[in-house]
């Protein structure tokens, strides 16, 4: 940061020190980077989205969809993802946006838990209505687990909707498990005393995979999209995949493989034997009312 006599007080040169620092982290690959117009005006969205969110929860702007995650076998529909989005003055607020200023500022876990409350809501709704309902995933935040209490707050939730609860999976991600292995393996056995199973996304992507299947007892890992890119063109992310699945398979783990978009990923996939398939190839995310049909 280079000041240019506009700033009338240390704490605005500080937050500019600041704002430029965390751009720095968000490159990574940078160790230099000067405070500039562009730098601003992100500072100035993400502000107004940081602001934004509690309103924006109140006022019931966020709603949760349903990706289809299918049977590598049957091709029937085995399980949902909830994802989140954000209709926001008219515009729909990219998750890409707003999910990592909610990592920074702590609201990711009062956002993770709206979602739960509304999966819970959900498909209490639709056994009501007679549908057979699926398991549905659940992202939870490394931030969570900086404590070890999440399990007991997710079971009160699904208790007080009175929900069966092998219709829902919480997912969190390899990183989760990285920082916070400890609180993370404690909570996984409390949610399978509960009845609830845990899935591990982005799996593969982290540097500590192998250790993650010691001892995050899991009952699915995905594997993440950036190996399935790779199937057909790179001999070690179609070995790497093959040798997952069978690693996973060989000490009672499920596979998901998410992420596909073209027929020629799946003909590339298909003879892995992976359990569940996600992805734009066999289902968009839906709302809930478009979804619920895919049941009947």
């Amino acid at each position: 940061y280079m000041p240019d006599g506009t700033d009338t007080s240390p704490q605005m040169i500080m937050e500019k020190l600041s704002t430029t620092y965390d751009e720095i982290n968000r490159e990574q690959n940078q160790t230099v980077r000067y405070y500039d117009e562009k730098i601003r005006k992100r500072k100035i969205r993400e502000d107004l989205i940081m602001h934004a969110i509690e309103p924006a929860l109140e006022a019931g702007e966020f709603e949760v969809y349903y990706q289809p995650k299918v049977s590598m076998k049957t091709r029937k529909i085995t399980g949902a993802e909830a994802l989140i989005r954000w209709n926001h003055d008219g515009k729909v607020v990219s998750p890409g946006e707003f999910i990592p200023i909610c990592e920074k500022t702590g609201q990711v876990q009062k956002l993770d838990f709206y979602v739960l409350e509304t999966v819970c809501r959900h498909i209490k709704e639709w056994l009501e209505r007679g549908i057979e309902v699926v398991t549905v995933s659940v992202n939870f935040s490394k931030h969570h687990f900086v404590e070890d209490t999440v399990a007991e707050h997710i079971n009160r939730v699904a208790e007080k909707w009175g929900i069966p609860k092998q219709h829902l999976e919480i997912e969190f991600t390899e990183t989760a498990y990285i920082e916070g292995s400890r609180n993370l393996s404690s909570s996984i056995n409390k949610l399978h005393g509960y009845g609830i199973s845990a899935s591990m996304d982005d799996f593969g992507t982290g540097y500590s995979s192998l250790s993650v299947l010691k001892h995050a007892p899991v009952d699915i890992v995905k594997i993440d999209r950036s190996f399935v890119q790779g199937l057909c063109g790179s001999a070690f992310d179609h070995s790497f995949v093959h040798l997952m699945v069978e690693l996973c398979h060989s000490v009672g783990i499920r596979v998901c493989v998410e992420g596909l978009e073209t027929t020629a990923e799946l003909a590339a996939l298909q003879p892995f034997g992976a359990d569940y398939l996600q992805g734009f190839l066999l289902g968009h995310p839906e709302p809930a009312a478009r979804f619920a049909p895919l049941f009947l």
